[in-house]
């Protein structure tokens, strides 16, 4: 087991080149799918 020394403990982690667009890409990918589930569940709902 590796011992954490004092000047690694809180320093964040690098993330790798390219993490923030595919996050971004993620992100706009679930708010579409919410989109399209919200209007389907208003559709039912004027429908029935």
């Amino acid at each position: 087991m590796t011992r954490k020394t004092a000047a690694t403990v809180g320093k964040p982690t690098a993330l790798p080149v390219g993490y923030a667009g595919i996050h971004g890409g993620i992100v706009e990918l679930l708010d579409a799918a919410r989109s399209v589930n919200n209007l389907e569940s208003m559709r039912r709902f004027f429908i029935l």
